[in-house]
């Protein structure tokens, strides 16, 4: 009896697992193919699976806003504009900057005040990012500020090394130059 009991526990288990495989592949395949049909510009059936996957799960911001294109492709602009939202409510990928500002699928939504907003916020923060990232490259390239800088790419180093030998040499690398730390505005800068 406890057999034919564990048999049943094992078929209901991998049946089980068999209806969550079928489902996980299918939600996937209806992405694969939203993608294949969204890079063929063959947008409405890209919209008709973006959809089909969002049934599934909900999708990260670039496949809903790949759907947001479509639908505007398809003339379904509150499509397009409801997904437009979903795609930007958790996240704006500002270093994207360039490909939402330039996009010209969006035209059924890029005139509307959401937009707009939406793309100066990413505007500034991408503009800061730059401006950050060129300040922290100018204070790698200083090497007055260098904390890694390595003695021996230093022209008096070298010829003094070839000099010195035993003791004078370990006491000229204890008094070898030391580099100031980075102002405290470059340290930690990206990290947060």
């Amino acid at each position: 009896m406890n057999a034919k009991i564990l048999m049943f526990k094992v078929f209901v288990v991998g049946l089980i697992l068999t209806a969550f495989c079928q489902f996980a592949f299918a939600q996937n395949n209806s992405l694969s193919k939203a993608f294949d049909y969204y890079f063929s510009k063959d947008y409405c059936n890209a919209l008709d699976n973006f959809e089909e996957a969002m049934k599934a799960q909900y999708l990260a911001n670039y496949p809903m806003y790949y759907a947001a294109q479509s639908a505007c492709q398809c003339k379904k602009p509150e499509s397009a504009f409801k997904y437009f939202l979903k795609s930007f409510e958790k996240t704006q990928d500002f270093y994207n900057y360039d490909f939402f500002a330039k996009d010209t699928l969006n035209s059924c939504f890029s005139d509307t005040p959401e937009w707009k907003n939406t793309i100066g916020e990413m505007k500034v923060k991408y503009e800061t990012f730059l401006a950050a990232k060129e300040q922290y490259k100018k204070s790698i390239s200083d090497k007055s500020l260098r904390l890694n800088h390595l003695p021996d790419q230093e022209k008096a180093f070298v010829q003094n090394l070839q000099k010195l030998s035993g003791k004078k040499l370990v006491q000229y690398l204890k008094k070898f130059k030391e580099y100031q730390t980075p102002p405290k505005q470059t340290i930690g800068l990206f990290i947060r």
